[in-house]
């Protein structure tokens, strides 16, 4: 279990001593004025002057320029005198072995500058994998653009700027890491990461929410895990995270073919109702992991939804390909794969 020993302090509120407006990227400023006007539809917004655009955003209050103005719309220069460690470094490595990256960009600028940069460096090496189902060969790609996104927002907001270091994105063949300084925030574990939100830099989080970036505060790990789900990817892992850095891993590889083609399968309409407790159920059934602690009852909703039935003593996928026993009224295991109950 991790934990941050810390009151819920929120450095990004906190007033960036002798800094002003113009240490702040005219063109951060106009990218995100551009994405809260397309978020909103607030016409208003393109005529704001930069100062009041960014007092109507909290960036800037009457006591001055806020810590999370400098480090979304600073300028580099600034940055390094005021926040050095205010940084986001990118590294392919494609291979496992210690030495210098295949490729390597350092970003100190404010953050709306190297959003989208990020994600096209991911993507110069964003393999697509293959499954069949039948006669038919599908693709589905090593990463997905809206998942690597949110884990760089996350890191972004929830990071402690208080510690040194950046934030470090590498990138391998089959997986993609991300580490950034700080534990998780105060009153959030592994267990509960799906269910608690607590942004440890809350103003920055509200800005994000204001032109689209994230829909709703600490959502943004409930995509993350969907993604890999519906993908048939390995769950994020946290491996390696301590009380000073949270060290993210999402794998690019498919997992399970089988579950893969299966949930593809499922229509839009009920792939829209299933919550996040049913697809980690799906995944139980198709890797045989935490069967154990699984009761029948919590398969109400997947049978409502016709993705599983439960007959007699098994648990069976609707269209029949799988079939999972039951040992007792507590616990479910797969007895066998291919052929139906009988």
């Amino acid at each position: 279990m991790l934990f941050m020993l810390e009151s819920g302090h929120n450095f990004s509120s906190d007033i960036c001593t002798d800094s002003i407006i113009n240490d702040l990227d005219t063109n951060a400023i106009n990218i995100f004025r551009e994405k809260w006007h397309g978020h909103s539809g607030n016409e208003r917004l393109t005529n704001l002057a930069d100062e009041q655009l960014l007092i109507d955003c909290g960036a800037i209050t009457d006591k001055g320029v806020t810590y999370a103005a400098l480090i979304l719309f600073g300028k580099q220069e600034i940055i390094q005198k005021k926040l050095h460690h205010a940084e986001v470094i990118f590294e392919y490595r494609p291979k496992e072995a210690a030495g210098p990256a295949a490729q390597r960009e350092e970003f100190g600028a404010g953050f709306y500058i190297y959003y989208d940069r990020i994600w096209e460096l991911v993507n110069l090496h964003n393999d697509d994998q293959y499954y069949t189902d039948g006669f038919y060969k599908h693709s589905v790609k090593s990463y997905y653009e809206d998942v690597v996104r949110e884990s760089l927002l996350n890191a972004v907001s929830h990071r402690d700027y208080r510690l040194g270091g950046g934030i470090f994105i590498r990138q391998y063949q089959s997986r993609l890491v991300i580490e950034s300084p700080g534990g998780l925030p105060h009153g959030i574990t592994i267990e509960n990461i799906l269910n608690r939100q607590n942004a440890r830099n809350k103003l920055i989080a509200d800005i994000f929410k204001l032109c689209g970036l994230v829909e709703r505060s600490g959502q943004g790990m409930n995509l993350i895990y969907e993604s890999a789900i519906k993908n048939a990817k390995p769950l994020p892992d946290f491996n390696g995270s301590d009380m000073y850095f949270v060290m993210l891993t999402l794998t690019g590889q498919v997992i399970s073919t089988d579950m893969l083609s299966y949930i593809k399968k499922i229509d839009e309409e009920r792939l829209n109702k299933i919550t996040m407790d049913d697809y980690l159920l799906l995944v139980s059934l198709f890797t045989q992991k935490g069967l154990a602690s699984i009761d029948i009852t919590q398969f109400e909703h997947l049978v409502e939804l016709e993705i599983v039935r439960i007959t007699g003593d098994s648990t069976e996928l609707v269209n029949g390909e799988k079939v999972f026993v039951i040992e007792n009224q507590s616990a479910v295991n797969r007895r066998s794969i291919g052929s139906k109950h009988r």
